[in-house]
């Protein structure tokens, strides 16, 4: 698998931080979350907002992967460049998704490789690999995808638009034998919030046509980390 960050307002970390400018946070975190997941990693790095250049880096490592993973390309504004790449070089799947947060998620193909774009904010990215990069990695190994239906109980009472597909970040409670019994939503829900995601144990998945749900009604969650907690 490849992965590569675009932005011109990316660095590498650790290393100078000058005004306007941020640490590329999430091709280090997908790519544990792809190791995790059983996959080799090719470390694309950053290229700048230039299609020429994108267009250079994808199709390059196109013939020799069997999955290309993009990320920070796909925002609003930005997002013509990836697209057109994809629509010159193969077929673009999907653009775009009804999913808060995780809208600017889009899947095709580069040479006929595989092509995920995901967004920039780090918790975006993650919803969006945990939900459906994992779902690509089972089918290229022509495997079932590991269920999502695992269910607890809420602690907090939510609520959601209709037609909407929200993300929560949530902590598990354990009774004394260390067995998971609760979810609990963490506090804080940006979507760019990296310390509230280190410390998830898992997204709390809600559907789109859930509007309200009440305090200790069930809810579906996904690990974010491989695997899912005895």
């Amino acid at each position: 698998m490849a992965l590569l960050s675009t932005g011109n307002e990316l660095v590498e970390s650790p290393g100078a931080l000058e005004a306007g400018l941020i640490y590329d946070s999430n091709r280090p975190m997908l790519s544990r979350m792809l190791q995790a997941a059983g996959a080799v990693v090719t470390n694309l790095g950053i290229a700048k907002d230039d299609p020429a250049a994108i267009a250079a880096r994808l199709v390059g490592a196109a013939s020799d992967h069997d999955l290309l993973i993009s990320s920070d390309g796909a925002p609003v504004g930005f997002a013509d460049h990836l697209t057109q790449i994809i629509s010159r070089r193969g077929y673009l799947e999907f653009w775009r998704l009804a999913m808060r947060p995780g809208k600017p998620i889009g899947f095709g193909d580069v040479d006929d490789c595989p092509t995920l774009l995901l967004p920039g904010n780090p918790l975006a990215a993650a919803a969006g690999f945990a939900l459906i990069g994992r779902a690509i990695l089972a089918r290229l190994e022509s495997r079932p995808p590991a269920g999502t239906g695992w269910r607890l109980p809420v602690a907090a009472s939510l609520s959601k638009p209709a037609g909407l597909t929200q993300i929560l970040l949530g902590r598990l409670c354990h009774d004394p034998s260390g067995r998971p019994t609760v979810v609990e939503p963490l506090p804080d829900q940006g979507s760019a919030s990296l310390r509230y995601l280190a410390l998830a144990d898992v997204m709390i998945l809600l559907h789109s046509e859930q509007t309200v749900i009440n305090g200790s009604d069930p809810v579906e969650i996904v690990p974010v980390r491989q695997g899912f907690p005895a």
